[in-house]
């Protein structure tokens, strides 16, 4: 069987990374020959018709709650509208994020049909397991309102025509080390259309320079130490700006919470920007505490620009083994570890990961609290990133008050040990336009094809998600501005 037709499904079409990476398959597939139809849960604005054809499936909006009724309703929607675009039943089903519980009707979807042999791929760029535990414990009670049988537990089909995309190889290793066959996973990293080409110099040289975070301000982001970089700045010609806003309400307030504090502060930094921004940025930060992909990292080499920030050696590692050198990025942002009260610090790590460990199932014990901060602690200094929102902004304001503070956190950030050599953003860019390009991530993606294509249909068992939790539960990964 070739792979003529592709169904590509998600909740949404909202601009930012899953959407990205869904057009990017988008134009992958149709520049190769192969017909496409999205299916999406809301209905998209005007000026979408590069996507190609487009359905709205109202059924797969996020907050759809389980039913036998609905999950027999979203299966036959789904077909449907995939057969009425394409004129036959889609070769291939390539559902993006279907695991993270946004929408209780579309697993248990996903259980039938690979009981019933359907070709999937399952493009998984958030995993549950990974400090979402909300997202696991609902994934748990659908599992065992659909399948009793299953007793609760979050499980990923394997064999049958089922197959698994992740962004990074360190994915690849959990799902294989977790059970699924290796044929059967695929390391489809994030590509993008970005040349530098189309930047847009700066009007006049007077201009402030703007270093942009080109993210939705999400609370992975670690919006705190994008702040302690404008304070750390000092210097009125510089201005930092970050993208876009979260959709989720959660996610809102805790965005909302740090602008009214930089108002407060009167910090140089900008909201909302948008990610055209990116033309006219002079550098991009990076803050984030954890990533799927980091297409920060390679947007940001792609425009031609410096990329700075905090290293995430999950991703950058993939990105590095490319040819990448990243040579602006830290590991750790350190602070003095006596401008904290450590004990009220601890006590508030122990409630925070106790929690943690309870939605997932797991005993919890205080030596894991010491566990992580062994690793976070180092010649009395700790890690910024690995403080609570709150001790974040304690931080930020005796920095802001004391300005000689500032030459305590090291490495110094914005001085001279950051100015990142011109011939090493040449190399990056360049192995970004080679291996991150559109015609490379076209060849990776039919390559999957052709392998899904070649890979014999056996029986389907089941994956409990549990094997995959105690990889990801890990003390001196957890990060408080997280909960």
């Amino acid at each position: 069987m070739e792979m003529n037709t592709v169904a590509l499904v998600h909740y949404h079409l909202r601009p930012g990374g899953v959407t990205s990476v869904l057009r990017a398959c988008v134009t992958a597939l149709r520049s190769a020959g192969v017909r496409t139809v999205v299916l999406t849960g809301e209905p998209v604005g005007e000026g979408e018709e590069r996507w190609g054809p487009v359905e709205c499936v109202p059924e797969l909006a996020y907050g759809e709650a389980y039913s036998d009724h609905g999950v027999r309703r979203l299966s036959a929607v789904l077909y449907a509208a995939a057969r009425n675009v394409l004129g036959t039943p889609p070769d291939l089903w390539h559902f993006h994020n279907p695991s993270l519980g946004k929408n209780e009707l579309l697993w248990p979807v996903l259980q039938h049909w690979a009981e019933r042999g359907r070709r999937m791929l399952l493009q998984i760029h958030d995993f549950p397991e990974d400090g979402r535990p909300e997202n696991y414990r609902l994934l748990r009670t659908v599992s065992a309102e659909h399948s009793p049988e299953c007793m609760g537990s979050v499980l990923y089909p394997v064999g049958g025509g089922v197959h698994y995309a992740v962004l990074t190889k360190r994915a690849c290793k959990r799902l294989v080390d977790a059970g699924i066959p290796e044929e059967r996973v695929h390391h489809l990293p994030n590509c993008t259309q970005l040349t530098g080409d189309t930047r847009v110099e700066p009007e006049s040289p007077r201009e402030r320079r703007t270093l942009l975070y080109p993210v939705r301000g999400i609370m992975r982001k670690n919006l705190g130490e994008f702040l302690l970089w404008s304070v750390l700045g000092g210097r009125e010609e510089i201005r930092f700006a970050v993208s876009l806003a979260p959709i989720r309400p959660e996610e809102r307030r805790v965005f909302e919470w740090w602008r009214d504090l930089t108002e407060g502060w009167g910090l140089p930094v900008a909201f909302e920007t948008g990610i055209s921004a990116l033309r006219t940025a002079s550098g991009v930060v990076t803050t984030s505490v954890k990533e799927g992909f980091g297409l920060a990292f390679v947007e940001g080499a792609a425009a031609g620009l410096p990329v700075l920030g905090r290293d995430l050696p999950e991703v950058t590692s993939d990105l590095r083994g490319e040819g990448m050198q990243l040579s602006g990025l830290y590991e750790r942002l350190r602070v003095p570890l006596r401008w904290i009260e450590l004990d009220m610090f601890r006590q508030e790590l122990s409630v925070q990961m106790a929690r943690m460990w309870r939605d997932y199932g797991r005993a919890f014990h205080s030596e894991l609290v010491e566990t992580a901060l062994s690793e976070w602690i180092e010649d009395d200094r700790i890690d910024f990133g690995c403080l609570t929102r709150e001790w974040q902004r304690r931080v930020i304001q005796r920095v802001i008050i004391r300005k000689d503070d500032a030459e305590e956190i090291t490495p110094r950030i914005l001085g001279r040990d950051w100015t990142v050599a011109g011939e090493s953003i040449e190399r990056d860019r360049q192995v970004v336009r080679e291996r991150y390009s559109m015609d490379a991530y076209r060849a990776r993606l039919t390559a999957v094809l052709d392998r899904i294509e070649s890979t014999p249909e056996d029986g389907i068992e089941w994956l409990e998600g549990d094997a995959l939790v105690d990889g990801f539960l890990d003390p001196t990964g957890f990060r408080p501005v997280l909960a």
